[in-house]
């Protein structure tokens, strides 16, 4: 069956006039070990700054990456902190579709002359179409973070973690990325 030139055009100018989409909660996206990204919404009128984390063991590969995102207002740095951070936790490409995920995040924050601290976060879980039936493949996990609870990463001197069945530890590149996304978003370095 032949279509007539007048429909594909017709189409054409109806497709290109649909109207621009405010972007996905997720749809800027970093995608190196450390890079801290941040992009302006005119649609949202704010600035919205994302992390990657890529962290593992000194012997083994990350199995996991952690987005730490967070948006403010307007174009220039913010006075004020953002009211929450958000950690997207999602496993690596070539990792086992068929391991059961913990949907569990937990940081050891250490520090010298002080006892180790813990924070434990439960996440909400999400699969390819929504939310993840029992027993079904959990495709990335996110979690929310509150700004004294960042500041607690910042005075870290080591931090090692849990997640999704995977341990890590953050280098000294990853500690100060975090400081640089922290600073990025107006949450003033404790230090």
């Amino acid at each position: 069956m032949k279509v007539p030139a007048v429909v594909i055009a017709t189409l054409s100018l109806a497709i290109g006039a649909a109207a621009e989409q405010v972007p996905a909660p997720y749809g800027l996206f970093v995608h190196t070990d450390g890079e801290v990204k941040s992009e302006y919404s005119a649609d949202l009128k704010s600035t919205i700054v994302e992390l990657a984390l890529s962290p593992g063991l000194a012997d083994t590969p990350s199995s996991t990456t952690m987005v730490l995102r967070a948006a403010f207002a307007g174009r220039s740095r913010p006075s004020t902190p953002p009211v929450e951070i958000t950690i997207l936790v999602l496993p690596a490409i070539t990792s086992n579709p068929n391991v059961i995920r913990d949907t569990g995040l937990a940081f050891t924050i250490e520090r010298s002359g002080s006892a180790p601290l813990e924070l434990s976060y439960f996440g909400r879980s999400w699969g390819d179409y929504g939310f993840v039936p029992p027993g079904g493949e959990v495709t990335r996990v996110a979690f929310s973070m509150s700004v004294p609870e960042l500041r607690a990463l910042l005075l870290a001197e080591r931090v090692s973690g849990r997640v999704m069945n995977s341990n890590f530890v953050f280098t000294s590149k990853h500690l100060s990325a975090l400081r640089l996304f922290a600073m990025t978003i107006g949450v003033v370095n404790p230090a």
